[in-house]
């Protein structure tokens, strides 16, 4: 079960507006979580936990027209990741966006700015693209 002392960053509802997929965060942003309700019963559907050093996250994307599946981009001190999965909550990949780029870790979230300095999105044919901000 997720933990209810978290604070909510972001929420979206599904294309199918049956559910709401939100993304929460602890104090020290030492973890994330991502959970998805039922908009019909009000029960948690699943709930997924990113632990790592400092972690940013912010943006919940899904796939065209269906909405099956999701990735949230996220910066784990440095480490620029994209989680991807599905509309139960099983995990399909955790994209390593610094070795896909070939690129250091060296572009820390800033302090205080829930932005994780990547984004992602799906094209028509499920392509997961995105886009990193690299500090030199």
């Amino acid at each position: 079960m997720c933990e209810t002392e978290l604070q909510v960053i972001n929420c979206i509802i599904t294309y199918d507006s049956k559910h709401v997929v939100c993304i929460s965060t602890n104090e020290q942003n030492l973890k994330c979580q991502i959970q998805e309700y039922s908009l019909l019963t009000n029960q948690q559907k699943f709930c997924l936990s990113v632990e790592g050093k400092y972690i940013v996250m912010d943006q919940i994307e899904q796939n065209i027209p269906e909405g099956s599946i999701m990735c949230v981009p996220y910066n784990d001190n440095g480490a620029l990741r994209t989680l991807v999965f599905d509309n139960t909550g099983d995990i399909i990949d955790t994209l390593n966006i610094n070795e896909i780029c070939d690129i250091d870790e060296g572009s820390k979230p800033i302090f205080g700015f829930q932005n994780p300095l990547i984004t992602a999105c799906f094209n028509q044919k499920d392509d997961i693209y995105f886009q990193a901000f690299h500090r030199v």
